[in-house]
């Protein structure tokens, strides 16, 4: 039947292809190709829709996006003759290339396939996107052996990442196989391994000239990372003419590789992963000076406060620095040096995270809370902590005052800020009029057994300060002491405040509070949209008592969210908008509110 369409069909035109290229179109083709829900097309429709593909039966466009998400390596094997493998031990591949020789016919139409492939993911677990299986991998590299061409060369993405030292020693020799003209992303988990350093350094100048996105990090992050030379790394960074965009943990033993980084002429992203002291350059020339976001992760805050002088890009925009455990030494140096930076008005975001996802990840496959914070412990060594290590002055927010256009600032550091006060608070957030999200938190999975070791001194009146001086604010996160009981005074200025009326999501963590319902009747004063209020925080066992805080707290801070959009709809019905309009009534099983008809004299400490 195939041939009798063949030979009475007619090409495809532009038309056609513009009519049939829909998603619609595309959907109704794969729900007929197999399951529904992984579109696993079937071997003969396979072969079917590459032969038709080549003659025009269907159209280019539509074959396009028919594959777009179809990057396996197993459809391939599945169009090559079934002879040509052992389909006895499907995870033991045994190529029976003695008795069965591979012919370009029989490479024909996986190779008609491949060319059609853009994105390839050999990752190297069943949690990462597009996960293959390392059997199915190595098949299809056992019959590559037999004949040596690109398989794909419209490829423009590719994550070469094999699952053990072993399988990375197995497939280095077909890496310049997958690596064509079109290649732009390409991220490689490093091995130390000459065969992969010797076949990666011999890929083409052409296309590592054409790479715009670059990841190179070790299987191990965290202990005992793998490190290519400085010479090996230099000269490919040397390669990479068109880069924007690299990652890398790859920083040698000293601050050569750096500074070919920072030579990089159209680098815009940068992600350095446990940069040391010895890795910061130490020169005068110009480096990173077209740079537009620098993030550094499981790197010493006072590390990253001696690169940011040699950055000269005045079209930094975005500053993000995650290290576990850094000392409020180390942030203050930090905090101190962004001022440094060429053109701090032009930056639009700071976030400094005392959370590494590296320490994160080597550690958190411990099933519980008390296992993680056991095994941060015994990474870090820091077994003699004491809390003023980690204290950090509120003043040190005052460095900031230049970075008058961020849109966001996220500051969630060990202890959080000793000494912010609403003064304090009120004077620096009148620099950032155009932040649309703030942190200033503790970090709440602090390993530590560490109590907070200065007093919460914000109160209610920072949320009046919040909406008078950031207006466009969406989400926030402060520590405050909600628990004394709001006074005439302070709410006749909540009634005078501008209204702040994008703020949807606050974070208080373990603030106290007492009265749920006075609290929700202020904040629904000055943030009508405001749904979300996420409290408590995660501590150690070993904290019993704070824990029980805690709990009791997150649980009062939940009883004034359940009641905002009812207050939020009160406030919006009352003329004038006047404390003594509205009353409350406590149920002892529900909470009502309403407007009263007639007015009332009501005394407002009582009422609220």
């Amino acid at each position: 039947m195939s041939s009798e369409i063949i030979s009475t069909t007619r090409p495809s035109t532009l038309a056609v292809d513009s009519v049939c290229a829909i998603p619609g179109f595309v959907h109704r083709i794969l729900e007929h190709l197999g399951d529904e829900g992984d579109f696993d097309a079937q071997d003969a429709t396979l072969r079917l829709l590459s032969t038709l593909g080549k003659t025009h039966i269907v159209p280019t466009t539509a074959f396009a996006m028919l594959w777009h998400t179809l990057h396996g390596l197993k459809r391939v094997i599945n169009m090559m003759p079934r002879e040509l493998f052992d389909g006895n031990s499907p995870r033991q591949w045994k190529p029976l290339l003695e008795n069965a020789r591979v012919t370009l016919a029989d490479w024909e139409r996986p190779l008609f396939y491949l060319s059609h492939v853009h994105e390839l993911y050999l990752n190297q677990g069943p949690n990462v996107l597009d996960h293959f299986p390392a059997y199915h991998t190595d098949r299809i590299f056992a019959t590559v052996r037999c004949n040596n061409v690109l398989l794909t060369p419209n490829l423009h993405t590719l994550s070469w990442t094999p699952p053990n030292i072993i399988q990375a020693e197995r497939w280095a020799p077909f890496l310049h196989l997958f690596v064509g003209p079109s290649l732009r992303t390409f991220h490689m988990l490093v091995d130390n391994s000459l065969t992969v350093r010797d076949i990666f350094n011999r890929l083409p100048d052409n296309v590592c000239a054409q790479l715009t996105c670059v990841i190179l990090e070790s299987r191990s992050l965290c202990v005992g990372s793998t490190r290519w030379t400085a010479f090996s790394v230099n000269r490919f960074l040397g390669r990479l003419r068109d880069a924007n965009h690299v990652s890398t943990d790859q920083l040698s033993i000293n601050d050569s590789v750096l500074v070919g980084l920072g030579k990089l002429a159209n680098l815009t992203f940068v992600q350095l992963i446990s940069m040391k002291g010895q890795n910061v350059p130490i020169t005068s020339d110009p480096l990173f000076r077209r740079l537009e976001h620098l993030h550094t992760i499981g790197t010493d805050p006072e590390h990253v406060a001696e690169l940011l002088p040699v950055i000269w890009s005045h079209a930094l925009e975005v500053v993000s620095v995650n290290f576990l455990l850094g000392t409020g030494k180390s942030y203050e140096l930090l905090l101190e040096a962004l001022p440094h930076l060429p053109a701090p008005e032009n930056v639009k975001e700071i976030c400094i995270n005392d959370f590494d996802p590296v320490t994160y990840h080597a550690i958190g496959r411990r099933r519980s809370l008390e296992e993680f914070f056991a095994a941060a412990k015994d990474l870090v060594s820091h077994t003699t902590a004491k809390p003023g290590d980690y204290t950090i002055a509120a003043t040190c927010l005052r460095a900031l005052a230049e970075f008058s256009n961020l849109t966001r600032l996220f500051l969630v550091l060990p202890l959080g800020f000793a000494g912010l006060t609403d003064t304090l608070l009120d004077e620096v957030t009148k620099n950032w009029p155009s932040l649309q999200s703030m942190s200033l938190l503790p970090q709440v999975s602090f390993p530590l057994d560490l109590h907070r070791p200065f007093p919460i001194e914000l109160t209610l009146d920072a949320f009046i300060t919040i909406a008078t001086n950031c207006r466009n604010l969406h989400t926030l996160g402060l520590v405050i002491d909600a628990s004394a009981p709001l006074s005439e005074e302070l709410c006749q200025r909540a009634l005078a405040a501008p209204v702040c009326p994008q703020l949807f999501h606050i974070e208080v963590l373990d603030s106290p509070i007492q009265s749920p319902h006075p609290v929700a009747r202020f904040l629904a004063s000055l943030f009508p949209r405001l749904r979300v209020i996420h409290a408590g925080a995660d501590v150690p066992l070993a904290c019993g008592p704070m824990a029980a805080l805690s709990d009791y707290f997150e649980r009062t801070w939940y009883s004034v969210q359940v009641a905002l959009p009812e207050m939020a709809e009160i406030w919006a019905r009352v003329p004038g908008k006047s404390w003594k309009d509205i009353k409350v009534v406590v149920d002892d099983d529900d909470l009502r509110w309403f407007e009263e008809e007639t007015d009332s004299e009501v005394d407002v400490e009582e009422d609220w």
